[in-house]
């Protein structure tokens, strides 16, 4: 698979390994959300160099441990002896080779190998110390669960920590990338195009490449392929979700949905649910799964209560909840042209809460010293989709979003403006402005 926009990130491992070869052994961390090109771009940036590559997990340890020791004996011509039976063992010997020899040892997958026993790590970071100033192995760990990844290299007395030489954690496409990949023998793909690519991709480019490979490049195409022709959108997003909450994933499931449809206080999922409190919940879909995200309004007083909105992470993600998740009993029966046909006709809705978050992110960026993020107070709709607040220079942007221009209500956008002008924001310098989709 082609390897996309990803080239400083090669030259960052290749220098790690040069730097193992030249000065003593290197640890380089590479994270992002499944799909992002960890595993693509270790191969390619490890394709000239000694390297033993370890997946570990997926099958059972002894025969993940038997064909690594295979891989020892041809690439390195390194004996290893039958004692050495665990990946634990197996890792702690490569260390021990690495004072004799130079090559590049990538263990893909350890946040599913190490779970939650971080005791596991225990050895290896005493056999690392041993060994990494004599050392010549470039050892490349790849993950990406967050809160596992946090737990083993950066938590208070994490095993790992302050020992990592080099972090890389890779980012989905942006929307910018996703319209240069789309753009085909010169054809410039309309906005609603790169949008729904978007929505169902979140920006992980093996994604993006199967649906332009399987030749969807424009909306309904890319919808219909995701939703109907190809079940393996359905497939990966179910999966992800089953496991990532385990077993006891009813209420979790519950949750989510209702925040991708929308009812994103916990006030509301709390009414909607049955009225027992979800702030555990919550708390561990946030902290632990880093399957939502909590948003606080601007200008809002540091106590005030029930304003907090929670967000689904993964656009992806949220796309599949909203429709599949949301339409079960269509999904369940195999109606999948009925799901195809809901969603299609909920585009422009959809596409406001999608653009919303995009232009927070894309402002923030551009912004990095300035506060971003949207107005709103609990039970009132005094809503103001995006602002970017200078308080230093008393200046503000603020934005009414929409997918088409002909949904704007440019009288109750000023009211809101104005109500904010009697308000917090009197005495600044006021910017509106309109935000859609042919501004993306």
């Amino acid at each position: 698979m082609e390897l996309l926009y990803r080239d400083s990130e090669v030259k960052a491992i290749d220098r790690q390994i040069w730097l193992s070869q030249n000065n003593q052994s290197r640890l380089v961390l590479i994270t992002g959300k499944k799909g992002t090109g960890k595993t693509a771009l270790v191969v390619t940036a490890t394709e000239n160099y000694p390297t033993i590559y370890i997946r570990m997990t997926g099958r059972a340890e002894s025969m993940i441990v038997s064909a690594a020791k295979a891989k020892v004996s041809e690439v390195l011509r390194e004996y290893v002896p039958s004692t050495v039976d665990t990946l634990q063992a197996l890792v702690a010997f490569m260390m021990d080779v690495s004072l004799k020899k130079n090559f590049a040892l990538v263990l893909d997958s350890f946040d599913d190998y190490i779970g939650k026993d971080t005791a596991k790590c225990q050895i290896l970071r005493q056999k690392w110390q041993e060994t990494r100033e004599e050392g010549r192995m470039c050892l490349v760990i790849i993950t990406t669960n967050p809160f596992v990844t946090s737990s083993i290299f950066y938590s208070q007395g994490s095993p790992f920590s302050n020992i990592i030489d080099c972090k890389l954690e890779l980012s989905p496409l942006s929307m910018a990338q996703i319209r240069e990949c789309m753009s085909v023998k010169g054809k410039i793909p309309q906005n609603e195009d790169v949008l729904q690519m978007y929505m169902v991709t979140g920006g992980v480019p093996d994604k993006v490449q199967r649906l332009l490979k399987a030749g969807c490049t424009e909306r309904r195409q890319i919808l219909r392929q995701s939703l109907v022709t190809d079940p393996l959108y359905r497939q990966e997003c179910i999966t992800h979700l089953n496991s990532t909450l385990g077993k006891t994933k009813d209420v979790y499931m519950s949750i989510l949905q209702l925040i991708a449809q929308g009812y994103c206080t916990q006030a509301d999922i709390e009414e909607q649910i049955g009225g027992f409190n979800v702030g555990g919940h919550l708390s561990k879909l946030e902290v632990e799964y880093g399957l939502i995200r909590k948003v606080r309004p601007l200008l809002a007083p540091p106590t005030s209560r029930n304003v907090v909105r929670f967000e689904i992470e993964d656009v992806a993600i949220m796309t599949y909840l909203r429709y599949v998740e949301g339409n079960r009993d269509l999904a369940e029966t195999f109606h999948f042209k009925a799901i195809y046909s809901t969603a299609d006709a909920d585009f422009e809705q959809y596409a406001k809460i999608v653009l919303v978050r995009y232009y927070r992110e894309l402002l923030a960026l551009q912004n990095p010293t300035l506060e971003v993020g949207g107005v709103w107070k609990a039970g009132d709709r005094s809503e103001i989709d995006v602002i970017v607040l200078d308080s230093k220079n008393k200046k503000a942007m603020l934005a009414d979003v929409q997918t088409v221009a002909d949904s704007f209500n440019k009288t109750r956008f000023l009211g809101k403006i104005n109500a904010l002008k009697s308000g917090p924001l009197g005495g600044y310098d006021l910017d509106a402005r309109l935000l859609t989709l042919a501004d993306m």
